[in-house]
């Protein structure tokens, strides 16, 4: 018996047991939070960032993401044409990995698609994978070692810093109780990664960095987020002088939990978009928000997302959309399975 793609895919997904993801229309017909889906089986030991493609054969987007199982760090897809396709698990991107890793698209390409970048713990070695999208059957290779002495998984961006036709990339990695910036000129791929300040000596989590579109010159700034103890603190840092120290915001969350994930979003009160964070606090992934129309502003505790937490959380705001707002997305590990909630 001969089967479609679609087919064969729900067909397996039903066969392991995977639940297949609800129509997005109905849910947010529904106006309430979808029902956590687990992504894949074998059980998994934690999540990582997910992210939006340009890989995509109907009006939405592919979604990306990376799941550690064991010491494999493995890529997930999932092609977002029909709401009823089920996750697909891809390559392994490396056999070595001792944390969560993080993945974007950037502008380097060869073809029709930027590349994969990831960065992913092996011990003390924070690493970076590339993935050659131009043949997604190509083996992912492994790039340069960003710092010897993570103590977490990493954060990565392309900024619009540049000196060539790309992009930098930039990190933030837990080296102890320090949150390090490093950087990578991409004028030149040879070039060895670069140190740059520490945001905090007292953080006790990973990082998360965005470059958001405030600005004070050509450049857009750089925001963090980051545990110190309880605490869930906002750092930024002003990029119209880059030798200007990072500067402490406002504090979040008093409530002790895991690190935290930002993106900013296209809600907007006011000429900048809302920041939004997902956080574990209590087994619970938690949102919350600033309004950056007015900076003083403090920051709110929205939703519960899921209360089946215990690890990393990704996030990202989505195409999928019934009105005037992108879907918000977000991958949670919890008892050996890593879910997409919606």
């Amino acid at each position: 018996m001969k089967l479609s793609v679609g087919a064969w895919i729900k067909h397996c997904s039903q066969a392991v047991g995977v639940t297949v993801g609800a129509a997005v229309l109905a849910v947010v017909a529904r106006a309430q939070p979808a029902p956590p889906q687990p992504i894949a089986l074998p059980v998994n030991t934690d999540a990582g960032c997910i992210i939006e493609s340009d890989f995509g054969s109907g009006p939405h987007k592919n979604f990306e993401t990376v799941v550690l199982q064991g010491n494999d760090l493995v890529h997930y897809w999932r092609d977002n044409s029909n709401v009823n396709f089920t996750w697909v698990r891809g390559q392994v991107i490396t056999r070595h990995a001792t944390g969560p890793g993080c993945i974007i698209q950037s502008d380097f390409r060869s073809g029709g698609h930027g590349n994969f970048e990831v960065v992913v713990p092996e011990g003390g070695d924070l690493v970076h994978y590339f993935h050659d999208n131009s043949d997604v059957a190509l083996p992912w290779q492994r790039g340069q070692t960003i710092t010897h002495n993570a103590t977490s998984g990493g954060s990565i961006i392309q900024s619009d810093f540049k000196g060539g036709n790309h992009g930098n990339f930039e990190v933030v990695v837990l080296e102890g109780t320090a949150l390090v910036h490093y950087f990578h000129d991409n004028s030149d791929v040879t070039k060895p990664w670069s140190r740059g300040q520490t945001i905090t000596h007292n953080a006790t989590s990973g990082g998360s960095i965005i470059q958001s579109d405030f600005k004070g010159g050509n450049h857009g700034n750089f925001d963090v987020v980051v545990r110190e103890g309880a605490r869930l603190a906002h750092y930024f840092h002003d990029n119209s002088d880059v030798n200007s120290p990072w500067r402490s915001g406002q504090t979040v969350s008093n409530i002790a939990g895991g690190s935290a994930t930002l993106i900013q979003s296209d809600f907007d009160g006011g000429g900048h978009g809302n920041f939004e964070l997902v956080t574990v606090e209590d087994g619970r992934v938690e949102h919350y928000f600033h309004d950056n129309s007015d900076v003083h502003l403090a920051w709110r505790r929205g939703q519960t997302v899921t209360t089946l937490a215990s690890g990393t959380t990704g996030l990202i705001q989505s195409d999928f959309k019934n009105g005037d707002h992108g879907n918000f997305e977000v991958v949670a590990f919890s008892a050996g399975h890593v879910f997409h909630v919606f």
